[in-house]
């Protein structure tokens, strides 16, 4: 079979489609049927796709295809004028609007559509504004103005996300307490006690179904039953260290969540005060004696949580670092006890003046 070129495809289309189309006189008389004059086919009539000029009785001309004209049998700008007529509101009307949505009209004036700027009172917040009523209708919360409904609905989103975390914890068998800074999202640190009443704290994001209390674990799998127990000798310091997750958190935060000397993502939080000496003074503050974890009844050992937690505010926060950068600080200033602030930040002008290269 041969192949068409472009051209002699479009005179086949263009015969089979004076075959196929509708008769020039049902098209004229289509047209003075719904009282419209036919002025003339624009240029040659070969099928719905052709171009007709026609005009209605109130003078108004239109050019459009036929398959459109068949379609809808009107003519173009009345159409267009009976739609906008049924788009302009009376004053009444768009005040009547206001009030179910809570606002109180104040002045402008309502033509049509979206264009119409009004000034508003919202009733519940007070707040007076110039807005369109489309966005009153889009945007509004019982009579709260589209910023302080934007608030309100955030409030409602989080009220639902925060029952859900409650929800979470209590079916993972612990209770409840507060959010101690309000609950914002998965970063938001919450707090909750087990069925021993022991207090823990954790950001939600940590959280899941598989957290146990970390006093208890300390305290009752900790122990002669575990292969690696030593008598007893089980070192605070791990325990202390999970219970300043709030402080972590805030250390982190202030620097963006960013090791301070690389930029990079931070993976450990350094002392500026060593933490063996937050220990040393916790011991001397409280009268209690560093011992074994199993040792502590649970008094003392919530005395004892407190008085360090209240200490790594009072030296301040800690700084973000990657763990190489943290280890090798240690490396070349001396362990957990032997360190400065003072250690710290020539460490860092060292590093910053390219004096010190850590090693690949």
């Amino acid at each position: 079979m041969k192949k068409l070129t472009k051209e002699e495809w479009k005179e086949s289309y263009r015969v089979r489609s004076q075959k196929q189309r509708t008769p020039p006189e049902e098209i004229i008389n289509l047209v003075e049927s719904v009282g419209l004059n036919f002025i003339r086919f624009e240029g040659e009539y070969i099928n719905g796709d052709s171009f007709i000029t026609y005009e209605c009785n109130k003078g108004h001309v239109t050019t459009r295809k036929i398959c459109l004209f068949i379609r809808r049998k009107t003519c173009g700008t009345c159409a267009h004028q009976e739609y906008v007529s049924r788009k302009i509101n009376s004053i009444d009307k768009v005040i009547s609007i206001l009030n179910d949505f809570g606002c109180e009209y104040i002045s402008g004036e309502y033509t049509a559509g979206k264009d119409s700027l009004l000034t508003v009172r919202f009733i519940n917040c007070g707040h007076v504004q110039d807005v369109y009523l489309e966005k009153i209708r889009a945007r509004t919360i019982n009579g709260y103005c589209p910023e302080c409904a934007i608030q309100l609905k955030n409030e409602i989103r989080r009220e639902k996300e925060s029952n859900k975390v409650i929800e979470k914890i209590e079916s993972a068998g612990f209770n409840f307490v507060s959010f101690p800074n309000e609950y914002i999202g998965n970063q938001s640190i919450v707090e909750y006690t087990c069925s021993f009443g022991h207090f823990n704290s954790k950001v939600i994001s940590s959280f899941s179904k598989k957290s146990s209390c970390t006093t208890c674990y300390y305290i009752n799998r900790i122990g002669e039953n575990v292969g690696t127990w030593k008598g007893g000798r089980t070192p605070l310091r791990n325990y202390l260290l999970k219970q300043v997750s709030e402080w972590k958190l805030a250390s982190a935060r202030l620097y963006n969540f960013r090791c301070a000397i690389s930029g990079e993502e931070f993976e450990e939080i350094h002392h500026l005060v060593s933490f063996s000496n937050i220990l040393d003074d916790a011991t001397n503050g409280t009268g209690v004696p560093l011992k074994p974890i199993s040792e502590y009844s649970e008094e003392e050992l919530n005395m004892f949580v407190e008085n360090v937690k209240s200490l790594h505010w009072k030296y301040g926060l800690g700084i973000p670092l990657t763990k190489k950068f943290h280890r090798y600080f240690h490396k070349l200033y001396g362990t957990d006890g032997q360190t400065t602030p003072d250690d710290f930040w020539e460490y860092y002008d060292r590093i910053q003046s390219g004096d010190i290269q850590l090693p690949t």
